[in-house]
């Protein structure tokens, strides 16, 4: 017997990535979860890393403020760990900052270590 995947419960994703204007659009949307990775490894950043209220179902939009890297790492981290609608935000902090939109994006955010293992 096979199981189907997890239909989203929050907006579907049609790439790995998503623009700024995208997810400006979709704040406040039932079943978005934004996550803000980072590379820190101090240990209240890692007892952090994953919320016990993250949704397998929900739309994750990753982002970091360096290049990226640490988003799409722990992207892929979450769907090696059965999140099917993730995607990263091209630019990160850094573009969405930079274009003045108007919600702080980090208080919106959970925030996790892109170096660490989901248990």
């Amino acid at each position: 017997m096979s199981t189907s995947p997890r239909p989203p419960s929050g907006p579907l994703l049609l790439s790995s990535t998503v623009s700024t204007q995208w997810l400006a659009d979709h704040l406040g949307a039932e079943g978005l979860e934004i996550v803000a990775a980072s590379a820190s490894t101090d240990r209240a950043t890692t007892a952090r890393r994953i919320p016990a209220s993250l949704d397998t179902g929900a739309t994750v939009i990753v982002y970091d403020s360096t290049e990226g890297s640490c988003a799409e790492r722990f992207a892929a981290i979450l769907r090696d760990s059965g999140f099917s609608n993730v995607a990263t935000l091209r630019g990160g902090r850094a573009r969405w900052v930079s274009e003045e939109r108007p919600a702080d994006l980090d208080s919106l955010s959970h925030l996790v270590d892109a170096h660490t293992r989901i248990a």
